[in-house]
């Protein structure tokens, strides 16, 4: 997809260990590490960021069997995952912060996190912050984790915001 990909947890393989939500969690975490370690080590000068959108429901998909690995994935799922990665810009612009590495979950992913992954997202209320998110329209709230990944401290992250109702 672009400048992006698409992955699911569960399907077409269950995780091999903890629950789907808090597994999706760490992957998007590794990934923005290795990103981050990726971009570091190469020639471009300006900063680049990585933002994850992650929402939970059924996908659709093929998984070829031939010589040939084929795996897509489609359906509103992957769609509304696309969409919170894109709600980046509005809460970096809502809560006045700069560009970083972003998380963005739906709130049904919140309600199925462990609480010590849960603990680490914060709330933006939408409804408040006249906000919404497209094709989500029962959505009155989304998590995020801003991350910002040091070479040599790879497990700090960033202090989050919440945007108040004004």
């Amino acid at each position: 997809m672009g400048d992006g990909f698409l992955c699911s947890v569960g399907f077409p393989f269950t995780p091999i260990q903890g629950e789907k939500t808090d597994v999706a969690i760490k992957l998007a975490q590794r990934f923005i590490r290795e990103f981050t370690n990726f971009m570091l080590d190469s020639e471009i000068e300006r900063r680049v960021h990585c933002a994850v959108g992650i929402a939970h429901g059924e996908v659709e998909g093929l998984f070829s069997k031939g010589e040939t690995v084929r795996y897509d994935l489609f359906g509103h799922t992957v769609v509304l995952a696309t969409r919170y990665e894109a709600m980046r810009k509005l809460i970096f612009q809502e809560l006045n912060l700069p560009a970083s590495n972003i998380i963005v979950i739906q709130n049904k992913v919140m309600e199925l996190l462990s609480q010590g992954t849960a603990e680490n997202f914060r709330e933006l209320d939408l409804e408040c912050a006249k906000l919404k998110i497209d094709d989500d329209p029962t959505a009155k709230k989304c998590y995020f984790r801003i991350i910002e990944y040091h070479r040599t401290d790879f497990e700090k992250t960033a202090p989050s915001a919440i945007g108040a109702c004004k």
